[in-house]
């Protein structure tokens, strides 16, 4: 009854997400079609994602509505860290893509801004304000809150960077704030209200943390609604979450991976990327085990359960990131290691990077040897067939494609037999071999 329970409410969500999706894009459109003559828009997000995980959902619908907005005269402007743009951008499309990074400000929008965010203060210390913030508004905006608790007094001893700036805030809470926005850092940028509280049941004895999210939210670290947090900027999260030990990081997110495995599972994505930091952070501190549970194989399968999501499978950077991150856990001698290497030269092939995929493919064969796994040799005989494809090596193609054939035969596998036959099929047309090419292809569907 709690299995069926738990479907019926991931599928209600779904359904949910599916329905909030049709009708933005039914207001964007609409708005669109109603507004401007002839139809023309802006669709403006601002500040994407954090530094460390972008959202996937919300990355994902972005590029719902791009495809979906590809025939209407709109521009969409989405802001974020470099880091964002470093990971992803939106697929090749019916659409322009304009990159721009942004310089400081001038001194006159300094001095506007300071007006604007510091107008309390006298003249001098705003004009001292711009001058230290030397261009960066995020610098300007931090010492101004900071000035603004001491009422302006303590002008002479602005700490020197935005970072000291921010440390020196946090420093100024009691105990449990910090623990409580220590916590918030590690679950990303942003998340619902009730996990804070979890987080504090799980770890902290049930204290009630009303209060101290409360105390947060005056400080402007975090930006509260009714249901959600998020930190004021990514800068602020990136402090909080440096001044942990590498210890109580693992600790922190080992324990959120398992939570969330147990209470939000569908969310393979998240799960994946807490055990990867959990795991990745034991190694950083040499290897002491402070977990007490094999992180790595955990971070290893869970993100081989992402690697098998549809967002991800269509994304070549996103795979080759993951399945990258994933080998840098495993032991050189670690058989999994094969499986990664391959899924990452088959994701390689299709970016037409040749020798990258030669490199996965000679190390996971070499690591199989002549008694690896049937299936494991199968897939490799395939990936060398579409190499020696790419690299005009015909017949190499046909003969490591007939290898193939000859692996599934004797696995058994219907599947692995169908795959087998299209691919010499595929081999077949590029030889010209039309006659043969189609024999393989009809074979493959008997």
């Amino acid at each position: 009854h709690a299995r069926l329970a738990a479907q019926q409410h991931h599928a209600a969500r779904a359904v949910e997400l599916a329905q909030r999706v049709e009708l933005l894009l039914a207001a964007v459109q609409g708005g669109l079609a109603r507004d401007a003559h002839p139809p023309q828009g802006l669709v403006r997000l601002r500040h994407l994602a954090g530094t460390l995980r972008p959202p996937g959902g919300l990355l994902a619908l972005l590029e719902h509505l791009i495809d979906r907005l590809g025939r209407r005269p709109v521009v969409m402007m989405v802001t974020g860290m470099p880091k964002l743009f470093e990971r992803w951008s939106p697929a090749t499309g019916r659409f322009t893509l304009l990159g721009m990074a942004l310089d400081g400000l001038d001194e006159e929008a300094m001095r506007l801004l300071a007006a604007e965010v510091a107008g309390s203060l006298d003249p001098a210390t705003r004009a001292a304000l711009v001058e230290r913030a030397s261009g960066n508004p995020l610098f300007l905006e931090e010492m101004a809150r900071t000035l603004a608790a001491t009422d302006g007094t303590d002008a002479d001893n602005l700490p020197a960077n935005v970072r000291s700036v921010i440390g020196a805030r946090l420093d100024a809470l009691d105990e449990l704030a910090r623990t409580v926005i220590g916590n918030a850092a590690v679950l990303g940028r942003r998340g619902d209200r009730e996990w804070l509280q979890t987080f504090a049941d799980v770890t902290m004895g049930g204290v009630d943390v009303t209060g101290a999210v409360a105390e947060l939210s005056r400080a402007d670290l975090l930006e509260l609604t009714t249901k959600t947090w998020e930190f004021h900027s990514d800068l602020v999260r990136d402090v909080v979450y440096d001044r942990l030990t590498k210890t109580q990081r693992a600790q922190s997110h080992a324990g959120v991976a398992e939570w969330l495995a147990g209470s939000r599972s569908d969310d393979v994505d998240t799960v994946a990327w807490h055990y990867r930091q959990a795991a990745s952070l034991q190694e950083a501190v040499g290897g002491v085990d402070v977990l007490h549970q094999d992180v790595a194989s955990l971070a290893v399968d869970w993100t081989l359960r992402t690697l098998d999501e549809p967002r991800v499978r269509s994304s070549v950077e996103r795979s080759i990131e993951l399945q990258t991150e994933a080998l840098a856990l495993l032991e050189p001698t670690d058989l999994r290691r094969a499986d990664l290497l391959l899924r990452r030269a088959d994701v390689r092939l299709r970016g037409l990077a040749l020798e990258a995929a030669r490199a996965d493919l000679d190390e996971a064969t070499a690591l199989l040897g002549d008694e690896g796994a049937l299936g494991l040799r199968f897939r490799c005989e395939l990936v060398a067939s579409e190499l020696a494809q790419w690299s005009d090596d015909h017949d190499e193609a046909l003969a490591r494609a007939s290898t193939a054939l000859e692996l599934a035969r004797a696995d058994g596998d219907p599947r692995l037999i169908a795959d087998a036959l299209r691919r010499r099929g595929m081999t077949h047309i590029f030889q010209g071999e039309h006659q043969a090419a189609e024999a393989s292809v009809r074979e493959s569907f008997a």
